[in-house]
């Protein structure tokens, strides 16, 4: 989200940074709780959005330094995703548990 101001970047891939640094940001705090860790794969997905982006909007021609910091910002964002983390108690059941013969 800072990359804008810091690289002097163009209109457009600032936009673009603006918009998807705090999904990032909002989906890395969520997933750190036991309970939606999940969601660390749509961190993983936004990570991935991050390294293709510039190809497939065309602002690598734009400002290559935003292409490289949205580039290595998605690799940090992809292999941080990947960790699960350690799982200290079961919640729930999920589905299983509305069909249940015991409930």
């Amino acid at each position: 989200m800072l990359a804008p101001a810091g690289l002097g970047l163009p209109p457009f891939p600032a936009h673009h940074d603006h918009i998807v640094g705090p999904i990032v940001a909002a989906l890395g705090i969520i997933s750190l709780a036991e309970v939606t860790r999940g969601l660390r794969w749509a961190a993983f997905l936004a990570g991935l959005w991050l390294i293709f982006a510039p190809f497939v909007l065309g602002s690598w021609s734009l400002s290559p330094s935003a292409a490289i910091n949205d580039a290595l910002c998605g690799v940090v964002i992809c292999s941080a995703s990947v960790f699960r983390g350690r799982v200290k108690q079961k919640y729930g059941g999920g589905w299983r548990e509305l069909w249940r013969s015991d409930a």
